[in-house]
């Protein structure tokens, strides 16, 4: 089973925005335990050496090591907060845009005088922005990097309103998956993974407001980042890329899949935006990405 994750629209408020209980809990769970650990066990073996300055020296550079695994998984957890915290204020701000003017309403309906047959207005859509964008370490938080051994394995995923009228985008669920090839068997595994997890998304948040839409003007744009975790799905962790997954996404022995669906609704009827695509080899930016027929047609 591929790496996974499924970003489900959530309202929290936090110090600066940013969710620091995911922080906390991923460093504590990917540093902060295993390096104490092993900096403990230094420790210990350190005793051994006879020489006093020598033994201090051994000891100070194991927790040194310690100190600097937290501060670093501390940092990189930050950035991918950072990263998912921009995708929400540009949506604030849209909306606060939205709201300080006056929209035309939608075109009335054109009626024939022989038949009395009615004319809908046109449709307007929820599409995907060009193909998902690699979010790799970059000094400026600017998307489009490589990855680097060490960095969070995600995509950021743009999409935008068409047509006339604004629309309102409610929920959305992502995943990422890691597969070992792009077999049509393999690929709608990997939806069905999807839909599964979704599903038992939509469980744990039953009892929340449902009434969550966002407004969306025509040509409004926004992006979700979409990360791989690790761990059980009570309480996974985010997934950091190895250099061996590297090589293999490079080689094809990997192979990324990005698997999402949109809900929005245009003059009060709801409609899906389904989005499902991997990655073709060599997985360099800004990537070749191929649709493949498992995923729904969108409505």
């Amino acid at each position: 089973m591929g790496n996974v994750i499924c970003v489900l629209e959530s309202a929290r408020v936090n110090w600066l925005g940013l969710n620091w209980e995911d922080i906390l809990l991923n460093t504590a769970v990917l540093a902060i335990i295993p390096l104490l650990l092993a900096a403990f066990g230094g420790h210990l073996a350190a005793d051994a050496i006879e020489e006093q300055k020598k033994k201090r020296n051994v000891k100070l550079c194991f927790w040194a090591l310690f100190v600097f695994g937290i501060v670093a998984t501390f940092w990189q957890q930050f950035r991918a907060a950072q990263a998912d915290l921009a995708g929400s204020e540009n949506s604030k701000f849209l909306m606060a845009v939205a709201l300080s003017k006056m929209y035309p309403p939608p075109a009335a309906p054109v009626i024939e005088e022989r038949n009395l047959t009615v004319q809908p207005s046109p449709r307007s859509y929820l599409a995907i922005s060009g193909v998902p964008a690699f979010a790799g370490r970059n000094p400026n938080l600017q998307e489009g990097s490589n990855f680097q051994a060490g960095d969070p394995l995600g995509f950021n995923l743009h999409y935008r309103a068409t047509g006339p009228n604004a629309i309102y985008v409610g929920g959305s669920g992502m995943m990422v998956l890691l597969e070992p090839d792009d077999n049509p068997g393999t690929l709608k595994k990997a939806y069905q993974s999807f839909i599964e997890r979704v599903a038992e998304d939509k469980k744990k948040t039953a009892n929340q407001e449902k009434d969550q839409w966002r407004l969306f003007i025509p040509g409004a744009a926004q992006f979700n980042s979409a990360l791989a975790w690790d761990g059980p799905k009570e309480h996974p962790t985010t997934h950091v890329v190895t250099q061996t997954e590297l090589d293999n996404l490079k080689s094809g022995a990997l192979v990324a899949v990005v698997i999402a669906v949109f809900d929005y609704k245009d003059g009060g009827k709801i409609h899906h935006l389904w989005y499902c695509s991997f990655l073709q080899p060599p997985a360099q930016p800004p990537g070749i990405w191929h649709g493949f027929d498992a995923c729904p047609d969108s409505d």
